[in-house]
């Protein structure tokens, strides 16, 4: 298991979407996806993500994930971990 980053730390790496569909939709976001078997892509508030990060906390996620551009991972309230779309480096 990967070591727990700071709530700074995790929030630098994130690849925040400040307005993917021209103001039309939800504020900032940040794409989140589900780990295998169910890969379920979704943009969730950055504010959400925040929230998650500050109560659950966050680590560097595996090989595979980060590959995809999902190098954080946290955990949802259900207990579900949740991927985190991260800036490149």
């Amino acid at each position: 298991m990967s070591e727990a980053l700071t709530k700074e730390e995790a929030v630098a790496m994130l690849a925040v979407v400040e307005d993917y569909d021209a103001g039309n939709g939800p504020e900032r976001c940040v794409h989140t996806m589900t780990p295998p078997p169910f890969m379920l892509g979704a943009h969730w508030s950055y504010e959400s993500v925040v929230k998650l990060i500050e109560e659950n906390g966050a680590t560097l996620a595996d090989d595979m994930a980060t590959a995809m551009g999902h190098g954080l991972v946290t955990t949802r309230e259900n207990g579900r971990a949740l991927l985190l779309e991260t800036r490149r480096v």
